[in-house]
């Protein structure tokens, strides 16, 4: 146990003369910072949505603003995709080149080069990747501890894509709540134990709701909300345009139109944002791209 001074002596950025802290990490998407204020330390951050809803481009996206933006380091692991084809994510989201150029190699020059650039600041980019499926927990603090060991790397930040592919004593959490609910739990006690956030996405089960709200919430996990009370927020992911509405009631299109709708440790609200899906990118609604 710790004393109080010594809890309250690491806490004295509360005084400087900011807004936000220089502890927290932000998403490079505003509306979403503004909501947040970015992701601290410790916290477990659950990224929900229903298949084919985009939580993968929307791990790239926070990978492309965090790691590769801002030089902060990062270990992703990927339990969906090889780590070929995540990078070739990144680099689509970066350089705005649709993944199946990249993937058949049919680049003109002004891309190539935009990729060889992407390329050469991404091989210094503080990423280590892991494209290990069935993965537990304990791999993930096992590989950290590794970094940290024998390459002296420290990671601030984790990104993991695929809870439901994630294993506890060889039981598969999409298939077991008790795994599930522990495996939380271990990320959760993951992330303090390094001190740094851990994002994890997390595919939902069909919304059966009746009427023309589609919007998940907390309450869609239904008697799965007491294993995700260990995360300190819960981000989901909706797309109007994948439930085949294309203009609200005014009649503007809802084309590229995504919303993340965090909820938990009193960061509630919805930010919309625009989601480009050539390019595996979510992005500011105002950033030149128009629905």
């Amino acid at each position: 146990m710790e004393h109080i001074c010594e809890i309250s002596s690491t806490m004295s950025y509360l005084l400087e003369e900011t807004n936000r802290t220089t502890e927290n990490i932000e998403t490079g998407l505003t509306e979403l910072d503004n909501i947040t204020s970015g992701c601290r330390k410790s916290e477990l951050i659950v990224i929900g949505s229903e298949v084919k809803m985009g939580n993968t481009p929307f791990l790239i996206t926070l990978l492309r603003n965090i790691v590769y933006e801002k030089n902060i380091s990062a270990a992703y692991f990927s339990l969906k995709q090889s780590k070929y084809l995540v990078t070739s994510y990144l680099l689509s989201n970066i350089c705005d080149v649709e993944i199946k150029y990249l993937r058949d190699g049919k680049l003109n020059p002004s891309q190539k080069m935009d990729i060889e650039k992407a390329l050469t600041k991404i091989d210094n980019s503080p990423l280590y990747i892991d494209d290990r499926s069935d993965l537990s927990v304990s791999d993930i603090k096992n590989s950290l501890y590794e970094l940290r060991t024998e390459d002296h790397v420290n990671i601030d930040v984790i990104f993991v894509d695929g809870l439901n592919l994630m294993n506890y004593r060889g039981e598969l959490c999409m298939h077991s709540d008790k795994a599930l609910g522990l495996t939380i739990l271990g990320l959760k006690e993951l992330a303090k134990l390094f001190q740094i956030p851990v994002f994890v996405t997390y595919q939902m089960d069909s919304i059966t709701r009746s009427g023309s709200e589609k919007r998940p919430f907390l309450c869609d996990l239904t008697e799965k909300n007491k294993l995700f009370s260990a995360a300190d927020m819960m981000w989901f992911i909706y797309r109007p345009e994948y439930y085949h509405i294309t203009e609200d009631e005014d009649g503007n299109s809802m084309l590229g139109k995504a919303e993340i709708i965090a909820a938990g440790q009193g960061a509630n609200g919805i930010a919309t944002v625009s989601f480009r899906r050539q390019y595996s990118k979510f992005e500011d609604r105002y950033s030149g791209f128009t629905f």
